[in-house]
């Protein structure tokens, strides 16, 4: 594999190995046994760019590929699955749809501070009775004057304790297709549940959230259309 990588992504791979050894391994142990966020160490990765790799420049990225984030997360994994979680969540799933999907304002105010690591985005898919299989997804958001409430539950959301914004699956419209829906912290209406207990990754905080007629505004429906969630998320996944 070394000899397929260019000199830049070799580069990549030695400065996320020395940061591992150096800032994450050392304290690993330490934040799994408090059940401790690694809040200034995601802000030192964000710092290194690693949240920005897969997103063109135009948006606050740094244009580069899956393979310089895999060769970036491979070593913050050696040092803490914990931490390599957060990461991971923050790269791909927490931030892409706001990406793909977003407005002016979505892009200004939560995307681009997330990929400097100034917030902390999560997706909503599992449920309780549903697991991943989005056929079962059972939450849904009823159209109101300005937009749309939601109710239901999901259930293991990565970052859900520590995160500011979360992209949410539900179904909508008279065929009750899955739509996605960006839910900010401090809407009325969410509903931050228990923590997780897992066997490991504990500085990885994982929850439940519900929704108790969580209005959600038009200019936060991420979807085109009603029904469209579905295949952004097959080929997002």
């Amino acid at each position: 594999m070394d000899a397929e990588l260019s000199d830049d992504q070799r580069a990549i791979r030695e400065a996320f190995a020395r940061f591992s050894s150096e800032r994450i391994a050392p304290r690993a142990a330490e934040w799994d046994a408090a059940h401790v966020f690694p809040r200034d160490v995601f802000r030192e990765l964000a710092d290194m760019g690693l949240f920005a790799m897969r997103y063109p420049e135009a948006v606050g990225g740094s244009g580069m590929g899956l393979v310089e984030l895999c060769l970036a997360l491979e070593e913050v994994a050696r040092g803490s699955m914990s931490v390599a979680g957060c990461a991971a969540m923050q790269s791909l799933m927490g931030t892409k749809f706001l990406h793909m999907l977003g407005n002016d304002d979505v892009i200004d105010r939560l995307f681009r501070p997330a990929l400097r690591g100034e917030r902390v985005g999560s997706i909503c898919m599992t449920e309780p009775d549903a697991g991943s299989d989005l056929s079962s997804i059972a939450t849904h958001a009823t159209r109101v004057e300005g937009g749309y409430r939601l109710r239901g539950q999901k259930t293991w959301v990565t970052s859900a304790p520590v995160a500011d914004f979360f992209t949410v699956f539900a179904r909508a419209g008279p065929e009750g297709r899955l739509t996605i829906f960006l839910v900010e912290r401090d809407f009325p209406g969410l509903i931050l549940g228990r923590e997780i207990e897992k066997l490991g990754v504990w500085a990885l905080p994982t929850a439940e959230l519900s929704f108790d007629d969580c209005f959600v505004p038009d200019s936060h429906r991420l979807s085109r259309e009603e029904g469209d969630g579905e295949g952004h998320l097959r080929r997002t996944l």
